[in-house]
């Protein structure tokens, strides 16, 4: 339950922070038509990288909740693994005696 809420919760924020970034970017763009074109476009891609730093952050938060169910998928595959050796092990030995 706790991971599904905190992946509906990451998500969330790297579609918010996409809206943001375009949001940002038009604003920025839109006030600094009255300076000029150029200068408008520049704003426009300093506002989308802005926001492409939030995205960049969620993303990386995302990626490390994907390593870490990674990580305890395999713990959890090698304890059983070395559960059924460990039994196979004493199997043998009892059967050596």
């Amino acid at each position: 339950m706790r991971q599904k809420y905190l992946e509906s919760l990451i998500s969330f924020c790297i579609g918010a922070s996409w809206v943001l970034a375009f949001f940002i970017a038009t604003y920025l763009f839109l006030h600094a038509l009255a300076i000029g074109f150029f200068t408008a476009v520049l704003l426009f891609i300093l506002g989308l990288l802005s926001g492409f730093l939030f995205v960049a952050f969620f993303e990386g938060l995302s990626l490390l909740q994907d390593i870490a169910i990674e990580k305890k998928e395999q713990t959890k595959i090698l304890k059983d693994i070395l559960s059924k050796l460990q039994a196979k092990s004493t199997d043998e030995e009892i059967s050596n005696n």
